[in-house]
């Protein structure tokens, strides 16, 4: 024998030296040499699988696969005239293809047709050796004895006659061409006539011993050729000779087994013996779909009940319709539509085995494949199950970027790497990658020259801080506070006000890493598991990922899979909720799939895979089987395992096969459930083993070595690793180098419920204490490293449900530790983990008797708590927070960050007034004065102030101004900057006086990143005011100066969008502002600054609307921003784009009801107004001015004119884009209203004149923008006054106009005026001709309502 058979490989040597030395007795001849015949063992495999699907070719042919009853002769023939064409090549290998044709069906002769072959395969047998073989076999005169009828029916029942034909040509096709031993042929094997010798069954012996004693008599029987004697062996030793012989040839079991089941075949006297051709052609076919698994040769360090992973029995409806599913998410990506699958079952029913099995096909043709895994047990880091499953793609990524550097060649594949990481890099962006690359570190190997960079960057910065930051105050020291000065640590309070932008930020580069990755050609494959076991941030995650697809963007070509168990779905609230959402949204395609047990044949098929004997030989096990285990797979699995250990299943190296007793097996008792059975199987194992097990089991499904290092080299639990290890070769756990993972995660249960429910909090505790001590010993307690070990450690200790630490001086440090951990997983946008963390750390350190001792760290707990609470939105546990602040604290600065999560609380409960209340009242602790009401003189004075006191300030000081240093002061900003947005909802008329304000406090005592706004604010109040645009500019430059300064990347978009809403319009064209305003929309979403993302994007949808986007575009665009705003819960801002969106689809006549999404309470515009009016006066003017817009379209003038006035009553002294178009229309209806007698014709043509007097002066700002409307207006006043030749000139300029600048809604209504001119002239050609213009602009607009009312 060659090495690779003969020697045993030392890891799995399970079987003794006697069992090595009987089984190689029985398969060689002489015991010392086995018979290769010149054949190497992958020649001969080729030749086994060869031969098997010859036979199963000859089988097939002489069968007539049809209705057992059918007598249509009609029928037959056409079957045979079909099957007389199928033509040549059903064999082929590598080495060797055989083709076969039928000539003449009526005597059903056959010949041999032409063999190539290659080398290998000549070198074991010459060319006509093959030839000679494979046409002796095909020459057998099968006409007289098989087929004297013709064609046989597949269904047919035959006598055993038929199949001992069969067992003799399969005979010689197996064993090239050699004679049957004595009488076999005849089907008369004299060692198993029963009638020669009963059987003794009481010396029976099955063990390897009897075996192999056995097999040294039927040797010595052979050589000195007693028949009588040889016979008695074969009897013990329960073989044939002619299974011997063929076991020579060292053929599988399988092919042994069948040989010898078709020579002896007697029918009836067996349940698994043959009686149709289909019962031998389907084990045939059996056999040639899984050689691997039936025509391999055994080795005998491979004789354990292995189950194949690769295998899946009885699912195959369920895996061809997930690839359905798959394959029509390359389709539906491109409408934008996300395709989801949720796969639920009981626990052991196979979802994780069969999702599993799409990987190798799906990637087999060009898909990406993601695998992330939920544990049972909680995470101890934020978000680690997603990210960990990402980290190992990109580590593939890593690895075959480094194979392409240490080679001189391209090579297939190379250009989709680079691809791709061009990709990252143009979704991403250096930020964005250096954000994500906190949660997968593999993107800092695929993008080093980024990270280099940043490092430079940082290191230049941290240079260049100037040394004069710490001066009070810019322009007068004396006003400069003496108290409550910022320290070290104020870089804190970034992360404290800006919490949830982190969770948008991270929500949204996921997004656009999917995108960046994936595409119809290369899809992604993304399987979640055990969903029931996700936490909220991963499902939340989830969420946004699914229904993250953007019409604007490339469109996300991603299969989402997720697996649950159905029994426990219902324990985890938030992911009832996410399949909720899936369900109810109409971006999402979701297919369900519910597997129960296996059916009888899958059950069937699993256990023959798993013993490597066919189907028709475990049919009787498989029925006992399926009936104790209802067809759970585990359960089945588990069963056999079972089965095999109290040696009820058992594998004989005589016959190598697996042996069983189906009688008893039916009789053995069951224990109740699965988990029964695992744990009678680990409690077999040695204890030490067992203890092993149920320590690593604390961990999870996935345990890491590294903190089991650290417990090996303590006293209470030394020894891990080697028990472990040991467990590992037994199968209950998989080594995977850093970690052991258990092979399911009920054997992890079991495991776990190995340790005494009495013991159980006690173990979490001591473990979690034994892996953080050497840490704490090592360095002060100030000095703890939130590394992921530590991280593992304080879950152990939360574990525990220990609510006080026994030894008081490790409190502190522990509490220290939780903060920290509570504070990080906040920025890693886990709120849930932060408060469980943070809430164990109030616990630890001692409540509230806490403060007396320990007061600045209850203080920072107390404040993470009200801060994590608010992110989990739990607003009545923010109140007990905040309350047991404002009980411990005297100083208000103590109180201050409590302060600010209360007045964000009240705002995300829609109570804003409430929140201005209570910023106003903090503003006034803080020392400044809040009028109870402002006035336009009040608003002057204030300007008046502001505008002297920064004409002081130029752009040298800026630069060179101080850093705000004064905590009081800096939190005032804060405030002030908080409310702004607020005021702008609730009573704009205040929010001039907030930004003077904060410009003057800029200018006193230094800048800080919220002086920005303050500036821009003072820049928008210059035009209210003044209608000073270059001063504006100006300011709006100085307001960005100050970003750069403080690197506040995070501000741009935010200060983007109010330029571009308040200054830039008044000087750049309309429509140029539409592309700025959707890259702001992005940008804002990059940084996870969502508020004004939305913001941006629904202010780009009222900008392309009145600017005459085509509606089309304009309501995709609509529907987009509204599913974005549902999804990332942007209230404020989505009310007011719903009717944004319902003015867009009157116009264009578009039969939809932007309502109608899930989670929206209101249901139609009224109600939206109704409340509004009171609480809202944005929201009201947005509506108002909706209504104008649409009802002047369709001529509806005086319900035009009511809207105009409420717009009006509505309106504050900060003038808005849909001011400009307010005066506009007015000024149009005012006309319209002011030439009806029944109508106020002076009032209303005040109101006109009066804008038109306005746009005269706006038009020097922007020509492109306010020249056709002034045309047109002074058009229609003309011809009010009776200037009729200049107002037909200036129709004709304002049509010139509008369509030189794009605006071709304009345009419509000029060509429309004109023709109303036109038809009071009686000129009717020319009206008709205007009018038809008009309708050719409005079918460019897309607003068909308009096109409806022409036509009529």
């Amino acid at each position: 024998m060659s090495a690779e058979d003969t020697e045993p490989p030392r890891k799995t040597c399970l079987l003794p030296l006697r069992d090595w030395i009987t089984l190689c007795t029985v398969v060689c001849e002489n015991g010392s040499q086995c018979p290769h015949h010149a054949m190497s063992k992958i020649h001969r495999q080729n030749y086994v699988e060869l031969a098997t699907s010859m036979a199963g070719l000859l089988v097939d042919r002489l069968s007539l696969h049809g209705e057992n009853n059918s007598d249509n002769e009609t029928k037959k023939c056409a079957d045979l005239k079909q099957r007389s064409l199928i033509q040549a090549i059903d064999i082929k290998t590598e080495h060797f293809m055989l083709e076969i044709s039928v000539d003449d069906f009526s005597n059903t002769s056959f010949s041999a047709g032409e063999i190539l072959s290659s080398k290998d395969f000549v070198d074991v047998y010459n060319l006509g050796q093959i030839k000679s073989i494979l046409h002796g076999i095909l020459g057998i005169e099968l006409v007289p004895e098989i087929c004297d009828k013709g064609l046989i029916e597949s269904n047919r029942c035959l006598q055993p006659e038929y199949f001992q034909q069969f067992g003799n040509i399969f005979f010689e096709l197996f064993t090239n061409g050699k004679t049957l031993p004595g009488e076999a042929s005849s089907g008369k094997d004299h060692c198993l006539d029963s009638a020669e010798e009963s059987k003794d069954e009481s010396s029976r012996d099955n063990s390897n011993d009897g075996d192999y004693k056995h097999s040294r008599a039927l040797e010595g029987a052979r050589k000195h050729g007693d028949m009588s004697e040889t016979c008695k062996a074969f009897k013990r030793l329960e073989i044939t000779e002619v299974e011997y012989t063929l076991r020579q040839k060292l053929l599988p079991t399988p092919i042994c087994i069948l040989v010898t089941d078709l020579i002896q075949a007697t029918r009836g006297t067996s349940n698994d013996a043959f009686e149709t051709l289909g019962d031998l052609s389907l084990e045939l076919k059996q056999m040639m779909e899984s050689p691997d698994v039936y025509l391999t040769e055994e080795s005998v360090w491979e004789h354990m009940l292995q189950f194949r992973d690769d295998l899946l029995c009885g699912r195959m409806d369920e895996l061809d319709r997930l690839m359905q599913v798959a394959a029509l998410a390359q389709v539906e990506s491109r409408a934008f539509l996300s395709s989801v699958v949720l796969v639920r079952g009981e626990p052991g029913a196979g979802k994780s085995h069969l999702v599993q099995n799409m990987k190798h096909p799906l990637t087999k043709n060009g898909w990406l494949y993601i695998n992330c895994n939920f544990d049972r047990f909680s995470q101890s880091q934020a978000l680690v199950t997603i990210s960990s499953a990402f980290e190992d793609f990109f580590r593939s990524l890593v690895e075959l970027k480094t194979s392409i550097e240490n080679r001189d060649h391209a090579e297939d594949g190379d250009e989709f790497l680079f691809t791709m990481l061009a990709s990252i890099e143009e979704n991403l962006e250096v930020s964005g990658i250096v954000v994500l690359s906190q949660f997968i570190p593999s993107l800092r190997s695929l993008y080093p020259n980024i990270f280099q960079r940043v490092v430079v960057e940082e290191l230049s910065e941290s240079d260049c801080e100037q040394d004069d930051w710490d001066n009070a105050n810019i322009l007068d020291s004396s006003k400069s506070s003496s108290i409550d000065c910022i320290d070290d640590d104020c870089d804190d309070d970034d992360a404290f006000i800006d919490a949830n932008i982190f969770q948008n930020r991270l929500q949204y580069l996921f997004q656009k890493l999917l995108r960046a990755i994936s595409n119809p050609e290369s899809p992604l494959f993304f399987f979640l598991d055990d969903l029931q076991w996700a936490d909220c941030s991963s499902l939340r995650l989830l969420s946004s990922l699914v229904m993250g697809q953007d019409t604007d963007d490339n469109p996300m070509c991603v299969c989402f899979v997720g697996s649950y168990r159905s029994s426990e779905a219902n324990i985890n609230q938030s992911l009832v909720e996410c399949i909720q959402s899936f369900e109810d949204s109409n971006a999402v395609l979701l297919t369900s799939i519910s597997l129960d047990g296996l059916a009888k044949e899958g059950t069937c098929a699993m256990i023959s895979s798993a013993l490597k004997l066919p189907a028709r030989l475990v049919r009787n096990l498989a029925d006992v089987v399926h009936m104790k285990t209802l067809g759970n797979p585990l359960f089945v699995r588990t069963l056999l395992a079972s089965m095999v250990d109290d040696q009820s299943l058992s594998y004989s190296f005589m016959t190598r096969r697996w042996m069983w007793d189906s009688k008893a097996i039916k009789l053995a008792p069951l224990p109740e459930n699965i988990a029964i059975i695992l744990t009678q199987k680990l409690r077999r194992m040695p204890r030490e083993v067992q203890e092993a097990l149920s320590i690593a089991a604390c961990f999870g499904l996935v345990v890491d070595k590294e903190c089991l290092k650290i417990l090996s080299e303590s006293s209470e639990f030394g020894g891990l690793l080697p028990h472990l290890d040991y467990a590992a070769q037994s199968g209950i756990v998989a080594d995977h180098g850093s970690n052991y993972v258990f092979t399911h995660d009920l054997v992890q249960k079991a495991a776990y419920d190995l340790i005494p429910e009495e013991s159980l909090d006690k173990t979490h505790f001591s473990l979690g204490l034994q892996i953080i001590t050497p840490y704490s010993n090592e360095r002060s307690t100030d000095e703890l490293q939130l590394t992921s070990t530590t991280f593992i450690a304080i879950e152990q200790i939360i574990a525990s449900r220990c609510r006080e630490i026994p030894n008081p001086t490790f409190r502190a440090p522990l509490a220290d530790f939780l903060v920290k951990a509570g504070e990080r997983s906040i920025e890693m946008a886990d709120f849930p983990l932060a408060l469980k963390y943070i809430t164990y750390g109030l616990d630890f350190l001692g409540g509230d008797e806490a403060w007396g001792s320990n007061f600045r760290l209850s203080l920072r707990l107390h404040e993470a708590a009200c801060l994590a609470c608010y992110l989990n939105v739990m607003p009545r546990q923010v109140m007990t927070f905040v309350g047991k602040i404002m009980e411990n604290t005297d100083s208000f600065v103590d109180r201050i960050k409590a302060f600010y999560v209360l007045t964000k609380t009240l705002a995300s409960l829609g109570k804003i007034k409430e929140a201005v209340e209570k910023i106003f009242h903090i503003l006034e602790q803080l020392g400044e004065e809040i009028p109870n009401d402002i006035t336009p003189d009040g608003i002057m004075f204030v300007m008046e102030s502001t505008k002297q006191l920064l004409s002081r300030f130029s752009r040298e000081k800026l630069l060179n101004a101080p850093k705000m240093t004064d905590y009081k002061k800096l939190w005032t900003l804060r405030f002030y900057d908080l409310s702004a947005p607020y005021l702008f909802l609730v009573n704009p008329t205040y929010v001039p006086l907030v930004e003077c304000r904060m410009a003057q406090l800029s200018v006193r005592y230094g800048l800080c990143k919220e002086s920005a706004f303050g500036l821009f604010g003072y820049a928008q109040c210059l035009i209210q005011i003044y209608q000073d645009l270059d001063g504006a500019h100006r300011w709006t430059k100085m307001a960005r100066l100050v970003l750069e300064r403080f690197n506040a990347t995070n501000m741009f978009p935010k200060l983007t969008c109010l330029q571009y809403s308040f200054v830039n319009v008044w000087v750049e064209p309309f429509q140029a502002t539409i592309e700025t305003m959707d890259q702001c929309s992005q940008d804002a979403l990059k940084i996870g600054n969502v508020e004004f993302a939305y913001y941006s994007a629904q202010f780009l949808c009222i900008e392309m609307a009145l600017t005459g986007s085509h509606l089309e575009i304009v309501e995709r665009k609509c529907v987009t921003v509204s599913s974005n705003m549902a999804l990332w819960k942007q209230l404020h801002a989505f009310m007011g784009h719903l009717s944004t969106h319902l003015m867009i689809l009157k116009l264009g006549s578009i039969d939809k009801n932007p309502f109608d999404i899930p989670g929206v309470s209101i249901k139609d515009e009224d109600q939206l107004l109704e409340q509004s009016v009171d609480r809202r006066k944005t929201l009201a003017q947005a509506i108002y001015f909706n209504r104008m817009f649409v009802a002047f379209y369709l001529q509806q003038y005086v319900y035009a004119a009511e809207m105009a006035e409420q717009y009006k009553l509505q309106r504050a002294m900060i003038m808005r884009f849909e001011d400009i178009h307010h005066s506009f229309y007015e000024a149009l209806i005012g006309f319209q209203l002011a030439r009806s007698p029944s109508i106020d014709t002076k009032k209303w043509l005040d109101i006109a004149e009066q804008h038109v007097a306005t746009f005269r002066g706006w038009i020097k700002h922007s020509k492109w923008n306010f020249e056709n409307k002034l045309l047109l207006l002074e058009a229609e006043l003309c011809l009010l006054k009776g200037a009729t030749e200049s107002s037909e000139e200036k129709y004709k300029a304002a049509i010139e106009s509008a369509r030189r600048h794009k605006f071709v809604h304009e345009e419509g209504v000029a060509w429309e005026l004109l023709s109303s001119y036109w038809k009071k002239c009686g000129k009717v050609k020319e009206e008709r001709e205007c009018k038809k213009a008009a309708f050719d602009c409005y079918e460019k607009w897309g607003a068909k309502a308009l096109l409806d009312r022409l036509r009529t």
